[in-house]
């Protein structure tokens, strides 16, 4: 392989580094060396370390690959994300970005998504937490069709809708009238709403 070194690299600070790794899993496993040392933060930050633990998990029960010091790891970081999800929850059954904001379409959904895949992972996920979850997104699935255009801070209500309507049947919950309206609607949302919509 040729490798051309930019005119304007600085020798002295530059490196190049090669690394050969056997199997897609073993770069997954590695990426998990630095999801342990993500920040914990916000709803979004949890989520950020916590999903990915969850799709690693699942995907090493899939491959039935021999135990390692991660397997053993994975509980602990999975559980870990699960109580602080669980503090974060609101009166209502939502996520905002904090403890005491309003609820948030998108993160409740994205919390939601992720306690579902938890749970298909077989770990243990509270149940009142994860159905108080879908109630919420019940709730603000309602309230998105009375939203107009109103922005929903990452989009249009009709956008925020199919991400909660897809989380929820991640969730094992179908909302047919809402995918219907949705269907109807398709021409007037993203092609990340219609690809959540077609899942």
């Amino acid at each position: 392989v040729k490798v051309t070194v930019p005119k304007t690299a600085i020798a002295e600070a530059s490196e190049l580094r090669i690394t050969v790794s056997p199997s897609v899993a073993s770069q997954v496993l590695d990426a998990l060396e630095y999801l342990a040392g993500y920040p914990y933060g916000c709803v979004e930050q949890t989520m950020s370390r916590f999903l990915p633990t969850v799709v690693v998990a699942r995907s090493l029960q899939k491959l039935n690959l021999p135990k390692s010091r991660v397997n053993d790891e994975l509980p602990e970081m999975v559980n870990a994300g699960l109580q602080r999800l669980y503090n974060f929850q609101h009166h209502d059954g939502g996520w905002g970005w904090w403890e005491a904001d309003r609820s948030n379409p998108y993160l409740t959904a994205y919390v939601v998504y992720g306690l579902a895949k938890a749970k298909e992972a077989d770990f243990a996920v509270e149940p009142n937490v994860l159905q108080r979850g879908v109630q919420a997104l019940q709730m603000l699935i309602e309230k998105s069709r009375h939203a107009g255009a109103k922005d929903w801070h990452f989009g249009s209500a009709l956008d925020a809708r199919a991400y909660m309507v897809f989380a929820l049947s991640e969730a094992g919950t179908y909302d047919k009238k809402a995918l219907g309206e949705l269907y109807e609607e398709r021409k007037e949302i993203t092609a990340y709403s219609q690809a959540m919509l077609a899942l």
